[in-house]
């Protein structure tokens, strides 16, 4: 009787089936999560510049009360901030020389 309460039922292994439905919605989701993250670049800007604007934008986009948790950014104000003064956003998996990372 014990043999058969191992035995798959209908011939199926629900375990491994199981399994590979979990590893296919992982492979799924980490398409969907993308290949890198975003950077910003402006001809001719160095690391110290990028950061100076950054902080800037950073302020000027954030909300004017500090909660406990942190300071409120208005992402989309913050990277049009950014656009203004003339920066490109893409997309990398590793940054390319010249590309420098945001807070977002």
């Amino acid at each position: 009787m014990q043999a058969a309460k191992n035995k798959p039922r209908h011939g199926v292994n629900y375990r491994r089936l199981l399994a590979m439905r979990l590893v296919t919605v992982g492979v799924a989701f980490s398409g969907i999560a993308g290949c890198g993250k975003y950077y910003w670049s402006k001809p001719g800007v160095t690391a110290e510049e990028f950061y100076l604007d950054s902080q800037h934008c950073a302020q000027k986009s954030s909300a004017a009360s500090v909660t406990g948790v942190g300071i409120g950014l208005d992402e989309a104000a913050y990277r049009s901030c950014l656009r203004a003064r003339g920066y490109a956003r893409q997309q990398h998996v590793a940054p390319p020389v010249g590309w420098y990372r945001g807070i977002e």
